[in-house]
């Protein structure tokens, strides 16, 4: 399965209907919330890194398709 900031946008607005609707408990929607803010530092340090490659060498590095979805 791959993560895009839509899919992940999306999971996040779930788990709050979930833990309002108490289907999950608060222990639960850290745990997603934790997983979410891991993939977002992924994707933050892979666009940094691209950019500084890119920069540094003159090279085009693929964009994260965390931040572009294919269509």
């Amino acid at each position: 399965m791959t993560v895009t900031a839509e899919s992940l946008r999306k999971t996040l607005n779930e788990t709050i209907e979930k833990l309002l609707a108490g289907d999950i408990d608060v222990a639960q929607a850290n745990a997603v919330g934790n997983l979410a803010a891991k993939i977002t530092d992924t994707a933050k340090a892979e666009v940094y890194a691209a950019k500084t490659y890119s920069d540094m060498c003159a090279i085009d590095i693929p964009k994260s398709k965390f931040l572009i979805e294919e269509k």
